[in-house]
């Protein structure tokens, strides 16, 4: 259970802000370290690791409200943004697997299309610099690539 140290939170806890966002989980210092449960006041959930107050390690975010909402994201944060593999989850069942950098897509990665389209992207900053196309036709493969 949960205490202070030097007038400090520690340990596991749960604190509730005026906002109406709710943390449980790990605290050091007086902020979030370890693993833990951020309910924010919109309704956003994000389970996983913390370090110095922001997600940082493996988690998951999910998307209650706003223009991302039924969106989810299960992958590597570093200093609050995604960065590392990653999977970006579309509430149309589009899927993002691939490499994330400061918050954004970076390198490769793979788009599968709720068809069962499969289109492998390289990109920087959301930018897409390079495309393939792989996807089964009538049982025919097909892989083009461009760069774009």
């Amino acid at each position: 259970m949960g205490g202070f140290l030097n007038d400090k939170l520690r340990g596991e806890g749960v604190y509730k802000w005026k906002s109406g966002q709710i943390y449980s989980g790990s605290w050091k210092d007086n902020k979030r370290n370890g693993y833990g449960n951020l309910i924010l006041a919109n309704g956003d959930n994000y389970v996983g690791g913390f370090k110095d107050d922001k997600k940082n390690g493996e988690g998951i975010y999910e998307w209650k409200s706003g223009l991302h909402s039924g969106d989810r994201y299960e992958g590597s944060y570093k200093s609050d943004r995604k960065d590392g593999k990653g999977v970006y989850i579309f509430k149309d069942g589009m899927k993002y697997s691939g490499q994330f950098s400061e918050g954004f897509t970076a390198g490769s990665g793979t788009i599968t299309y709720q068809d069962g389209r499969v289109i492998e992207e390289i990109w920087d900053r959301y930018e897409q610099i390079g495309q393939e196309f792989l996807s089964t036709l009538e049982d025919q493969s097909v892989s083009i690539f461009q760069l774009i």
